[in-house]
């Protein structure tokens, strides 16, 4: 163990200048797009529509629909409902908020120090392109601009959001904007799109943000307060602006599928944050990514294109030392760009054209024979599931005989809606559902729980469609209730996302994660699971398991001091981008990851301590007796795999 402890510190030392190999890159995939079929909920769903009494939103254009919609808002707060606008577009002249308004209860003190009031609250959309909130031309509202004073050595810009979510400590769970379109409009240069927070589990999915003339200083701003995060963007197109993403706070954001063009100064800006970025498209002559100057960013990129650029700029522009800054970059292609990455603080650390892969700092190798390369497992993505006709493929539980009141036993109504034929079952939102056990078989692709609350095991078995969604819930916890247990016993794939619960592979079929809190665990070898942002979180640990499968991690965030990670048995694991937190007071011997004999790349790991409580140990390898211990609070890059183990990730592309 001295040995391998010595040989840690000796490639510490001696790769300081990081690795970069340049290399042809693997075509980018097309981005994902919003699907063409509208979101429409059964009128049943409790779902708030904007446009029904008693808000008559009127999304023509032209009428001030400011009121209308905060009111919704307003109505609802941190209550786990859908505020649901139509195709149309909502001119507002008004910041739209996430829970109470500050601006329509004047004198009344709402207390941003645990989020209550902004928390728990959907903005729906039916479709990216056609659900518009458009910003009213030159808006006395948001004409202040320029650089705010108290952040002035990161340039940040002083912008207020059309949409605004919450502020302040990590309490704003489950907030998410789907599948709509926020337009800044013309002459308003302080404007943001969004000024997005949720914490644990949260999204954006399917939205674009456009400036009606290029102006405003940030298109996404997920860096103006101090604990947004840790959450997720996905499907996410900006336009215009001096910064298409704004990044800089204590937690994580886990992004993919994001087009960017137009912006002024930088397509992504991450001063200090742990951004985890997975199919970025970039069209600028603008640096694509930014990174630093404050201690301490760690960014993981990996499958962009960052095209347009200019031969005077870099792709990446990285403002610090390897020590501050951390970078891990795979398949990025470039285009135009004078440099793909410079470093501010040692031109070693510069690199040119295409990058195969690329760590600005260093890469541990945990056994002498171990390779400095990613695994690189191969990346699939979730089939598409049809939304489907809520007046003929959808199913309420409610008329199975649910009642959703948290304290009946709804089994074996559920069961019913299930079994019944149709290919969506659905929870109606503002309802507690409490249920043993489930089978989702027959027909049903989709369950979907508005939202709802619902705890239940669900055995995911054999049915007629070839793919099965859950989403859109969480547990509630009272009652001695166990929260949802989700256990695939099927060989279809499964996609599970926008979830509190527990994941268990027990079958071949392949699972999907998407912005999910809770567990997983693989018990099946040989199976896969692809995660993006997995938060594994649920005590006591471990909560990830990986015994002899193969799984893929684009993001994820980890707290609670018992060990978390178990990897076991021959299994193949990429963990590509993560936050672990030790909020708790004492130093924890037990390693946070433990590994044994199997292959393993972790990239982009940071811990932060609110006290003096850490992992010592975070992470404990095992070869057959030999053992290599990583004690650092930080980790760019880490292998475990031997060539053999490549070689045999190579057969798995095959067709």
């Amino acid at each position: 163990m001295t040995r391998h402890l010595l040989l840690a510190l000796f490639l510490i030392s001696g790769s300081l200048h990081g690795a970069s190999v340049v290399s042809p890159t693997t075509p980018l995939p097309p981005l994902l797009k919003d699907p063409e079929e509208p979101i429409v909920f059964p009128a049943d769903a409790g779902v708030i529509d904007v446009t029904k009494p008693p808000y008559n939103a009127k999304g023509d254009g032209k009428t001030d629909d400011s009121d209308a919609i905060q009111k919704a808002f307003d109505d609802h707060p941190s209550n786990n409902r859908i505020i649901y606008l139509p195709n149309g577009t909502y001119l507002v002249s008004h910041q739209i908020e996430f829970g109470l308004s500050r601006r329509m209860h004047p004198g009344m003190k709402i207390d941003g120090r645990d989020g209550k009031h902004q928390r728990l609250t959907i903005l729906q959309g039916q479709t990216r392109d056609k659900t518009i909130i458009k910003l009213v031309d030159n808006c006395p509202e948001f004409q202040q601009a320029g650089i705010n004073e108290k952040e002035k050595d990161i340039g940040r810009p002083i912008v207020r959001g059309v949409v605004w979510t919450g502020e302040n400590v990590a309490q704003h769970f489950r907030n998410a904007i789907r599948n709509l379109t926020v337009d800044t409009g013309k002459g308003n240069p302080g404007a943001a799109g969004v000024q997005f927070n949720a914490s644990n589990q949260g999204c954006m999915h399917a939205v674009k943000i456009v400036s009606g003339d290029g102006q405003g200083g940030i298109g996404l701003d997920i860096g103006f307060t101090g604990d947004s995060g840790p959450a997720v963007v996905r499907h996410l197109e900006v336009i215009g602006f001096d910064y298409g993403i704004w990044a800089s706070n204590l937690n994580s954001f886990t992004v993919w599928d994001v087009q960017l063009k137009g912006q002024k100064k930088a397509g992504i800006r991450s001063p200090f944050e742990v951004l985890m970025l997975h199919r970025v498209r970039s069209d600028n002559t603008v640096p694509a990514l930014s990174i630093g100057n404050r201690w301490s960013s760690f960014v993981t990129l990996i499958d962009a294109e960052l095209l347009g650029g200019s031969p005077d700029q870099p792709a990446i522009l990285v403002d610090g030392k390897p020590n501050e800054k951390h970078l891990f970059a795979r398949n990025v292609k470039v285009g135009g760009y004078g440099l793909t990455v410079k470093s501010t603080a040692d031109e070693k650390l510069n690199a040119k054209g295409d990058l195969d892969e690329y760590s600005y700092g260093p890469i541990i190798k945990a056994f002498p024979d171990c390779v400095p390369r990613t695994l690189n497992l191969p990346v699939k993505d979730a089939p598409a599931v049809p939304w489907g006709d809520p007046t003929k493929d959808w199913s309420n539980v409610i008329t199975h005989g649910a009642v959703g009141d948290g304290k009946n036993d709804d089994t074996a109504a559920v069961q019913k809606a299930i079994d019944s034929g149709a290919k969506v079952v659905y929870f109606p939102g503002g309802k507690q559902y409490r249920c043993t056990q489930l089978i989702l078989r027959a027909n049903v692709q989709r369950l979907i729980a508005c939202e709802a609350y619902l705890n239940a095991e669900i055995l995911v078995q054999d049915g007629k469609a070839p793919a099965v969604v859950i989403e859109r819930f969480m547990p509630t916890w009272d009652q001695g209730d166990k929260g949802v247990k989700i256990r695939q016993q099927s060989k279809r794939a499964l996609i599970v996302r926008d979830i509190n619960g527990w994941i268990y592979q027990e079958e071949s079929g392949d699972i999907f994660v998407d912005d999910v809190v809770g567990a997983l665990h693989m018990r099946k070898p040989g199976a896969s699971v692809w995660c993006r942002y997995l938060n594994y979180e649920s005590s006591p640990g471990p909560s990830l398991t990986n015994d002899g499968g193969n799984l893929w991690i684009m993001g994820s965030k980890i707290e609670h001091p018992e060990p978390q990670v178990e990897l076991l048995n021959g299994s193949r694991t990429e963990i590509l981008g993560a936050m672990w937190y030790a909020g708790f007071g004492d130093v924890v011997i037990k390693p946070g990851i433990r590994i044994v004999d199997s292959a393993v790349t972790l990239v982009g790991h940071r811990q932060h301590s609110f006290g003096s409580g850490r992992w010592k140990n975070w992470i404990e390898v095992v070869r057959k007796g030999e053992k290599f211990l990583w004690t650092d609070w930080a980790l760019d890059f880490l292998s475990t795999a031997t060539q053999a183990d490549l070689d045999a990730v190579k057969k798995l592309k095959k067709p």
